[in-house]
């Protein structure tokens, strides 16, 4: 599959975006225009590679010094949000004497050459610092022709083998929107870097109404927002109802009779919830069901779930059904895994499954698993009791469970019956 990608330097024009309102259509919509901005957001820091990656090879010979290495995320259309089959690879040489080297896979053929050196500026306010912006197309992948700028940041020299490389995405779709009193910023973010805006995972919405002038891109504590959550924003709720997939419009859709969507804290009563498995069966969690609830998260491909799930079957077994009702949540985006996952680690439990991801899947968000693994527990009159990740704190959990008697479910069953 050919493609291309060219590097360069400088600096766009600057369009704002400004969303009007009631500019709604027949259905009731009101459409948020965007346009590129320059916003420089950072959304990538990580430790320095000491080796190639697995497929990258490097041709270009270095006699002295410690040379480090770094990738910029991009996706092909298609391509698994976790994979780094495509990833742009790039090296930083430091010589014993002399400048830093530069050298980035420009040509996409996972070989670094000598003749993809570089050139690179000293930060004007971030003393030690060096930076090259570069842009990178996509072409022969099935989508549209298009291209992402980025800026790469490295120290200047290696102090330890924690050194760090960063990047900013340079050019964003952009709107504002000011509402009621209100000024809000608008940032459509490609989070699985396949330069096409959609609902896969990794996508989002970067919203802030705080009016801060700073955007922070972390799922679970700063500004993004699931495209599959509901906005709660100062003048009403609203989903996204259309998202362009070139990033020029976003249409929302206001909501009534919404539920409850914030994440639950420990003490908090669960309200009934319910999910499905991949056959449509109804699963009902939370609301109080007379008996403990262990509600547990997991990814196919990931194999300390699978351990964690191993180490729980006896466990959940020494309390019996009517003792303790356990759920599995699946955060895979297919079911292509989920049946022969679960049959492999011997939890013959319901195993809910709805193609969400990780802060994209609505009971994960509600519940507050933020990683796999993660597990929570409901006593038997509907209360969040412990919320925790893998089977150590589990197994703990578990333990003072024990410390309810007999009578305490029974007087929890009459009830909630």
């Amino acid at each position: 599959m050919q493609q291309k990608m060219h590097v360069a330097i400088g600096v766009a024009t600057i369009l704002v975006g400004c969303a009007q309102l009631p500019d709604s259509s027949e259905t009731g919509d009101i459409r948020i225009d965007f346009q590129v901005e320059v916003q420089n957001l950072n959304f990538v820091r990580h430790a320095f590679r000491r080796e190639p990656p697995q497929q990258t090879q490097v041709t270009c010979p270095f006699t002295d010094g410690i040379t480090v290495f770094g990738a910029v995320p991009h996706r092909l259309i298609g391509e698994n949000a976790a994979s780094k089959d495509n990833f742009v690879d790039f090296l930083v040489h430091y010589p014993t004497i002399g400048d830093p080297l530069v050298l980035l896979d420009t040509d996409l053929d996972h070989v670094i050459e000598c003749v993809e050196e570089l050139p690179t500026l000293a930060h004007p306010s971030k003393p030690g610092t060096l930076f090259r912006t570069v842009t990178i197309d996509w072409k022969g992948d099935g989508g549209p022709d298009r291209e992402q700028r980025y800026r790469i940041y490295v120290p200047d020299r290696l102090s330890d083998e924690n050194d760090s490389y960063s990047l900013d995405l340079v050019d964003v779709p952009v709107a504002r929107w000011s509402h009621e009193g209100v000024d809000s910023t608008w940032i459509l973010f490609d989070g699985n870097h396949n330069g096409v805006f959609d609902r896969q995972f990794g996508d989002g919405l970067l919203l802030d109404t705080s009016g801060k002038g700073a955007i922070d891109v972390r799922p679970y504590v700063g500004d993004f927002v699931s495209y599959h959550a509901v906005l709660g924003l100062p003048w009403g709720e609203f989903e996204i109802s259309e998202l362009d997939s070139r990033g020029r419009y976003a249409k929302l859709r206001a909501v009534t009779n919404v539920r409850p969507t914030r994440t639950l804290n420990i003490g908090d009563t669960v309200p009934a919830l319910s999910c499905q498995t991949k056959d449509g069966e109804p699963v009902r969690i939370g609301s109080g069901v007379g008996k403990h609830q262990l509600v547990f998260f997991w990814l196919s491909n990931c194999g300390s779930c699978a351990a964690d799930l191993r180490a729980i079957v006896p466990r959940v077994s020494e309390f019996g059904p009517s003792r303790l009702s356990t759920v599995g949540v699946s955060m895979d985006e297919t079911d292509e895994n989920v049946s022969t996952f679960a049959e492999s680690t011997g939890a013959d439990w319901p195993h809910c499954f709805s193609g969400r991801v990780l802060w994209d899947n609505e009971l994960a968000r509600r519940l507050g698993a933020q990683r796999p693994s993660d597990y929570v527990i409901i006593d038997p009159s509907g209360t969040l009791l412990y919320r925790g990740n893998g089977f150590k704190g589990l197994s703990g959990d578990l333990d003072s469970l024990t410390l309810y008697s007999a009578s305490d479910l029974i007087t929890s069953e009459a009830t909630a019956n």
